[in-house]
């Protein structure tokens, strides 16, 4: 959530967000260095579990997005649309958006019907990566580029945004 004081605003929510995500970035450190002494870490499952926390990621920066709009007279849509491009031409929101909405969803989807699968979702996703194996975690690298992997290194895509939307806000007003 946002608060607007004397022409400046103040983000609540980043701090929670930022602690969420390096408790989750140590889990997954965890996991890679579990992966690096496996001797077949995807039949181990680790690879899955990696994949579990990055969706849980995915879904808490939905939701700062979500507390970032709140009570805005900006459309979802537009917001989605607001910030810096990845290479391929989407918003970086619009992906961690779609990336939340896999994680939430993709165990609901009838793969052998179309009418099954969030058509917007699974083509933002399979636009970026392979949906077969381990999509959130290649979306994550696409997302941090040549940055540290790790869900905490979306925090500058999402302050970026938020400075955008914050702009976009006042000229609504």
């Amino acid at each position: 959530m946002l608060l607007f004081s004397k022409g400046e605003s103040i983000d609540l929510k980043i701090a929670e967000l930022s602690d969420l995500l390096m408790l989750l970035d140590s889990r997954l450190d965890q996991l890679m260095a579990q992966a690096k002494t496996s001797l077949d870490a995807d039949s181990c499952g680790i690879f899955d579990r990696s994949e579990y926390f990055i969706g849980v990621g995915f879904v808490a920066m939905q939701q700062y997005i979500a507390d970032t709009m709140y009570k805005s007279k900006i459309k979802k849509n537009e917001a989605l649309n607001l910030g810096t491009l990845t290479s391929l031409g989407s918003t970086h929101i619009s992906v961690i958006n779609s990336a939340a909405n896999w994680w939430k969803h993709e165990s609901e989807w009838d793969w052998y019907s179309e009418s099954g699968i969030s058509n917007k979702t699974y083509l933002t996703v399979c636009n970026i990566v392979d949906p077969i194996n381990y999509p959130l975690s290649n979306i994550l690298a696409f997302l941090v580029a040549e940055k540290r992997f790790c869900l905490s290194s979306i925090i500058p895509i999402l302050e970026e945004w938020r400075d955008h939307f914050v702009a976009t806000t006042q000229k609504h007003t």
